[in-house]
C-alpha cells in the first residue's frame, strides 16, 4: 500500500477521491484545520486590541471578530470563503504571504527554485504536517507527494526533509518542471495525475467534477468549471447541458459576441453561454493586460459582458493582472522571458499592449466600479463557484424589516481598546465582501447585531423616520439586500 499526500497551499472546496490501492493524506486540509480556526482569530483579535494598536492593527481587530464568527457559524457560503481568506492572509510568516488561492514569497516567488528552497527551510508553518506525514507512511510504504500548483511547492519540498525512502513526487506541476527539480531534490518525479478527477465540496452528498480543461469532464457527470471559451469548445453539447456552473476566463470581447480567452483563443461564446438554463451561474475572470487589449477594451469587455454580450448577462468573478502562459496562441508577441527556472508564465512585449502602471490603474478602476462588481467571488476557487453568495438585489417597492437579508460577510463587531479613528474604540459593521467598516451609534448595537444574526424583523421596531434612516445607507452599502 502507497501513501498519496495532498500538500498545503491548494483549493480547500475540492474533494479528492481516494486513489485506488493508496491511502490519502490531505495535508491541505490538516493545515487548515489546524491554523485557520475561529480561536486562532480571536486570540489574534484581542492581542492587538490594545490602546497603543495603529489604526491598521485596530482594522484587523475587526476583521479578524468578524471572520472568527462566520467560521463558528459554519454554513458553507461565501461569507465562510471570505473568512477562510482573511484567516489564511493573518496566518503567514516572515517567509511566506498566504491567501485563499495564491501563495507569495515574500522576497520573490515560486518560479524560482532557489527562492522555494530557501522559503522551504525558512518557514515554520508546516512542521506540524510535516510530522503527521511521519507518523503516517509506515516502514518501507512508496510515498508521493501531489504537486498541482506552484503555491504547493514551498510546502512540498519542506515535506521532503526527513522522508521516507522511495518518496516521490507527482502532479501537474511537478511534473511540468520534471528535470529541473529531480536534479535539485534527489527525488523521481513520476508522471500520471492520480488525483486529477476531483469534485467540489458540498453538503448532502457528491459534488459536480471540478473542470478547468476539457478533458477533465467525463461522460454523464455534472461539473463545474473555471476555463476560456476555447476548453468549452471542445466540449460536447452533452457536456454543457451538464454544467451547473461556469467561470470562463476572459481576456476581450466585441460586440458580436466574439471572445478572447487568456491563452489567446478567439471564438463566439454566446451560443455556448446563452443556453444553460437561467439558475445556473455563468461569471466572468477578466484579465487585464493581454497583448494588444487596450484598457479601454478591457472597461469595455466588462460592461459588454454586464449588457448581455453573450445572450445573458455575465457579472464578474474578479478583475485581475494578465499573465501569458506557456502554450499561449497570442500572435505578434515578443521577448518571452521567464521569471526563473520554474516558470508559470512569462513576461513579454508586443505592439498596443499596456505597461504595467496602465494594467494596475485598470484593474483599480474596474475594481472601483459597483455597477461592474456586485458579485465578485471571495477567490478563484471551486467551491465560490457555487457557493450562495448572498449577494444583494435591489427591493422592489416599499419595504419592511422581515423584508429584507442580511449579507452575512457583514457582521456587527467591536473593538474595546485599539482605536480604527480619532473617535476611539466603539461598535462597527466589519464587511468582509467590500474590506470596509462602518461605525454603529451605541443604541443600534442590539437592532442591528439581531440583523446580523438574520433576524432583520427587529428593524420593525424602529419608528418609520429611523427604519428610513438605518437601511438606506445599508441598502445602498448592499450590506442589505432584496429577498426578490
Amino acid at each position: 500500500m502507497s501513501l498519496v499526500v495532498v500538500p498545503p497551499l491548494t483549493d480547500p472546496t475540492l474533494v479528492r477521491p481516494r486513489p485506488e490501492g493508496a491511502d490519502l493524506l490531505d495535508l491541505n486540509a490538516s493545515f487548515l484545520r489546524r491554523a485557520v480556526t475561529a480561536d486562532r482569530l480571536l486570540a489574534l483579535a484581542e492581542e492587538d486590541d490594545r490602546a497603543e494598536a495603529t489604526p491598521d492593527q485596530a482594522l484587523g481587530v475587526l476583521f479578524a471578530r468578524a471572520s472568527a464568527r462566520i467560521l463558528e457559524l459554519g454554513t458553507r457560503d461565501d461569507a465562510r470563503l471570505r473568512a477562510l481568506g482573511y484567516g489564511l492572509r493573518s496566518g503567514g510568516d516572515d517567509v511566506l504571504t498566504l491567501a485563499l488561492d495564491d501563495l507569495e514569497i515574500r522576497g520573490g516567488t515560486t518560479q524560482r527554485l532557489s527562492d522555494v528552497l530557501a522559503a522551504a527551510r525558512r518557514t515554520r508553518l508546516w512542521e506540524e504536517e510535516a510530522a503527521e506525514l511521519a507518523r503516517a507512511a509506515g516502514l518501507g510504504e512508496r510515498v508521493e507527494i501531489v504537486v498541482d500548483t506552484d503555491q504547493q511547492l514551498p510546502a512540498a519540498v519542506a515535506l521532503l526533509r526527513g522522508r521516507p525512502e522511495g518518496t516521490v513526487l507527482s502532479g501537474e506541476h511537478a511534473n511540468a518542471h520534471r528535470a529541473v527539480l529531480e536534479r535539485a531534490l534527489d527525488v523521481p518525479v513520476v508522471p500520471g495525475e492520480r488525483l486529477r478527477e476531483r469534485t467540489v465540496a458540498r453538503s448532502g452528498g457528491d459534488g459536480p467534477l471540478w473542470v478547468t480543461r476539457a478533458e477533465h469532464w467525463r461522460s454523464g457527470r455534472e461539473w463545474v468549471g473555471w476555463c476560456g471559451g476555447g476548453e468549452l469548445d471542445r466540449m460536447p453539447k452533452e457536456a454543457l447541458d451538464l454544467c451547473r456552473g461556469l467561470v470562463l476566463t476572459v481576456a476581450e470581447a466585441d460586440r458580436d459576441g466574439t471572445v478572447t480567452d487568456s491563452w489567446g483563443r478567439r471564438g463566439s461564446a454566446a451560443p455556448l453561454v446563452s443556453p444553460l438554463p437561467a439558475d445556473v451561474p455563468v461569471r466572468a475572470d477578466l484579465v487585464v493586460g493581454a497583448p494588444g487589449v487596450s484598457g479601454r477594451a478591457a472597461l469595455g469587455t466588462a460592461r459588454l459582458l454586464a449588457e448581455g454580450v453573450l445572450g445573458r448577462p455575465v457579472s464578474l468573478a474578479g478583475a485581475r493582472p494578465f499573465r501569458l502562459a506557456p502554450y499561449s496562441e497570442w500572435p505578434r508577441v515578443e521577448d518571452l522571458e521567464p521569471r526563473g527556472d520554474l516558470p508559470v508564465w512569462f513576461e513579454f512585449t508586443a505592439p498596443g499592449t499596456l505597461t504595467p502602471r496602465e494594467r494596475d490603474a485598470v484593474v483599480a478602476e474596474i475594481l472601483a466600479s459597483p455597477e461592474l462588481t456586485r458579485d465578485l467571488l471571495p477567490g478563484r476557487v471551486a467551491g465560490a463557484v457555487l457557493a450562495p453568495t448572498g449577494a444583494p438585489g435591489e427591493p422592489d417597492g416599499p419595504v419592511r424589516g422581515r423584508d429584507l437579508l442580511w449579507d452575512p460577510s457583514a457582521q456587527v463587531v467591536t473593538v474595546h481598546r485599539a482605536a480604527c479613528d480619532d473617535r476611539g474604540p466603539g461598535h462597527f459593521i466589519a464587511d468582509l465582501r467590500t474590506g470596509r467598516v462602518r461605525r454603529l451609534p451605541a443604541p443600534l448595537l442590539d437592532v442591528l447585531s439581531a440583523c446580523a444574526r438574520g433576524e432583520t424583523a427587529a428593524l420593525d421596531r424602529l419608528p418609520a423616520k429611523a427604519f428610513r434612516r438605518v437601511t438606506e445607507p445599508l441598502l445602498a452599502a448592499r450590506i442589505l439586500r432584496g429577498t426578490t
